[in-house]
């Protein structure tokens, strides 16, 4: 050993020594030991490809980031994502604050706060879909429903979804109100009703 090494293994990195440079490991000191557990090192900042120092104490610095390994990497943006991370639950299950993992497939919205529109439903979040974006589709009510966004459409939900075919929308009364026999001969009156606009005056 000569001066200014902290530890000499003659080249060979081991749990307690970096082997080509001779000092002891640390995270961020841009010197990658395998044999220390270490997968990644840089300057010790979170980056896309390598959780920094901040994740020592979780055991998780120099390591590969991913969504549900318990560190929020907020340069980090898991696969198919659109936003770095803002939240991250170990295991990579939803929970009611955060999206998970979506059971590793990743996507738009994962490991970031549930918001409806985001193109991940998570259920614990009391959602049942989510449309990419907030728009209002077929089966889901987008982003502008108030409280029955990011639910399913229903008729009688008192929200008026259009890309659901509905044209109107009364909360609690998923059918239409009850008909005289002379307007059910009028040929106007449409045989099912439902979130349907009435061609005529009801009485």
């Amino acid at each position: 050993m000569v001066a200014l090494e902290k530890c000499d293994t003659s080249g060979v990195d081991q749990l307690m020594c970096n082997g080509r440079i001779c000092t002891l490991p640390t995270c961020g000191d841009n010197y990658i030991n395998m044999a220390a557990g270490e997968q990644c090192d840089g300057d010790g900042k979170d980056t896309q490809t390598c959780n920094g120092s901040g994740a020592v104490a979780l055991a998780l610095g120099c390591h590969t980031p991913s969504c549900g390994d318990g560190y929020i990497n907020i340069a980090f943006t898991p696969s198919g994502g659109q936003k770095p991370e803002e939240c991250d639950h170990l295991g990579g299950s939803d929970i009611a604050t955060c999206n998970g993992n979506n059971n590793g497939d990743n996507g738009p919205g994962a490991c970031r706060k549930p918001l409806c529109g985001d193109g991940y439903t998570n259920t614990k979040a009391q959602e049942q879909c989510d449309t990419l974006g907030g728009a209002d589709s077929m089966t889901c009510n987008g982003s502008g429903a108030g409280v029955v966004k990011c639910l399913l459409s229903t008729c009688g939900d008192g929200y008026r979804n259009p890309a659901a075919g509905e044209q109107c929308d009364v909360k609690g009364e998923p059918t239409r109100p009850a008909a005289t026999a002379a307007q059910q001969l009028q040929p106007e009156w449409p045989a099912e009703c439902p979130c349907v606009a009435m061609a005529i005056a009801m009485p």
